[in-house]
């Protein structure tokens, strides 16, 4: 099984992709795609997009999990 997860954000959005071989787990690839705060909305959801997509393709895994989105102040 070959998993990749996806920790989502407008600004950084995190990702890891992980092999399981039998029980064991094995971190293959991690990373972080960032978008610019001062480009338009529609901009950064398109360099998330392209990235993220570009990173399916690459990885090819056999399932995607993206973390719930949650919201803090401080």
């Amino acid at each position: 099984m070959f998993v990749l997860g996806i920790d989502p954000g407008l600004s950084r959005c995190g990702y890891g992709v992980v092999r399981q071989y039998g029980s064991d787990l094995t971190a293959m690839a991690g990373g972080v795609v960032t978008t610019e705060p001062e480009l338009p909305l529609q901009e950064r959801l398109r360099v998330l997009f392209t990235e993220l997509r570009a990173l399916v393709a690459e990885t090819r895994p056999d399932a995607v999990v993206v973390e719930r989105v949650f919201f803090q102040t401080n």
